[in-house]
């Protein structure tokens, strides 16, 4: 079951005024990268947390990557929301943030967690796989900060995660 978007289901009974007042008063967490590993963890926890009542967002840059997370978690009696992200295409970044923005007024809690990562197996030439790495996990980051800080609520956050890659190839 994907996110009921009350306030538009609503937006008949309401002016303008009290229609963003209700879009603000749902939070809202997104969890960028969020298809598999710490990210689809992240996703699992907020959505099981009792601190935080919102609803949160898997985002992947395919869907089809990211739509078979959430029917499993759907499994699980979790209702994630998805919507397809690409981190280092600031049109997508910025389609995202008006349908967040429309739906909620902004967002509570953004964690970037999208990163390219590689295998020892992988034959990609250090150089490529550091060009494509800082572009996703430097640049791309850094635009969603951009973006959406903006758009924080007051008592909102930015977490910033990095799967070390980068650093460890690039400057050690």
């Amino acid at each position: 079951m994907l996110c009921i978007d009350f306030v538009l289901i609503n937006s008949k009974l309401c002016d303008d005024h009290h229609l963003i007042y209700l879009a603000a008063a749902k939070k809202v967490a997104i969890v960028t990268g969020s298809n598999r590993g710490l990210g689809l963890e992240i996703v699992s926890q907020l959505l099981q947390s009792k601190k935080f009542q919102g609803d949160v967002y898997m985002t992947s840059h395919v869907t089809d990557k990211g739509i078979e997370p959430v029917k499993t978690l759907e499994q699980y009696g979790l209702n994630p929301c998805f919507h397809e992200l690409d981190i280092t295409q600031p049109g997508s970044i910025r389609m995202f943030k008006e349908h967040i923005v429309s739906k909620y007024g902004g967002v509570d809690i953004t964690i970037n967690n999208a990163a390219i990562t590689y295998t020892k197996e992988e034959k990609v030439p250090l150089f490529q796989q550091a060009h494509l790495s800082m572009g996703t996990d430097f640049k791309g980051t850094l635009n969603m900060c951009r973006i959406f800080w903006p758009r924080i609520k007051p008592h909102g956050r930015i977490v910033l995660l990095t799967n070390g890659y980068t650093a460890n190839k690039m400057f050690w």
